[in-house]
């Protein structure tokens, strides 16, 4: 190989790699460090993956990215495409309609789809991803939807054409998305509890579920850091909060720093344990 092609092969390797490092732009979830991390944000133009890493912790790698599309429908204009596969919904269960509206994304702002393979799935995704407009595309992945190298580039390809914000909620076994420019390990944390509920009496019987709340592990993040983090979403359902408000997520403050109380703007809000000595 001559000098002439070598340095035509560096110059062509140099494009490709100039045009993956720099993402199109970020939605900011507003939890202030975690979004630090990341560079400023989840990428757009890009895919971002929440994996499991255990079998309880796939619904909540699910219920993050869709927290997160709630995020972009609150800010950035058009639908959002939910693409969930055979063996997602076999394994964690149907889209909730009630559930969607209960982490802040409204019905109405939600397209779902439900192919009947994997070959479909992927199809589906990469077409969600290369039309302009929407707010967010989620992938709803199970052990027999995960990508292969080719699909999974014609799939980051569609997403930097579009500038789509592509959220891929991968199983145990699904098969890694390689080019995602951002990895997160999720599973689930308790999180603070409903307003409403904060001042149940000590002799009201089990609290209700706290807010959805999540520990991120950021495996990979081309351009930003790596770092552990607690994520809540804040949106309370029934709560007057309109459907069109921007939801943001947020960082709890660690235990040392929350208030001292029961029920505190930022605290767990459990009611107090109740001790009882044995004779």
């Amino acid at each position: 190989m001559t000098a002439v092609h070598l340095d035509t092969l560096r110059q062509t390797i140099g494009a490709i790699e100039g045009a993956q490092a720099g993402p199109a732009g970020v939605l900011a979830t507003g939890a202030h460090r975690f979004d630090a991390a990341l560079g400023g944000g989840l990428p757009l133009g890009a895919a971002t993956t929440f994996e499991a890493g255990a079998p309880l912790d796939e619904a909540a790698a699910d219920a993050l990215a869709l927290s997160c599309a709630a995020l972009a429908a609150g800010t950035r204009g058009g639908d959002v495409v939910i693409v969930q596969d055979r063996g997602a919904r076999a394994l964690r269960g149907q889209v909730y309609g009630p559930g969607l509206a209960q982490i802040g994304l409204p019905a109405a702002r939600v397209l779902l789809v439900q192919p009947r393979g994997a070959d479909d799935t992927r199809a589906c995704i990469e077409e969600a991803a290369r039309t302009s407009g929407l707010a967010a595309v989620v992938g709803l992945l199970g052990p027999q939807a995960g990508f292969g190298l080719v699909p999974a580039r014609r799939v980051q390809l569609a997403a930097e054409e579009a500038c789509a914000l592509v959220l891929l909620a991968c199983g145990l076994r699904t098969a890694p998305f390689l080019p995602a420019r951002v990895r997160l390990s999720v599973r689930p944390v308790m999180g603070a509890l409903p307003g409403w509920a904060r001042d149940l009496p000590a002799g009201a019987g089990l609290p209700p579920p706290g807010l959805p709340a999540w520990r991120a592990d950021i495996i990979r993040a081309r351009g930003g850091g790596r770092g552990s983090f607690i994520l809540e979403n804040p949106h309370e359902a029934g709560s007057g909060t309109s459907a069109t408000t921007a939801i943001r997520l947020r960082e709890p403050p660690p235990v040392a720093d929350r208030p001292d109380r029961a029920g505190g703007q930022d605290g767990p809000g459990w009611p107090p344990v109740r001790q009882v000595t044995a004779a």
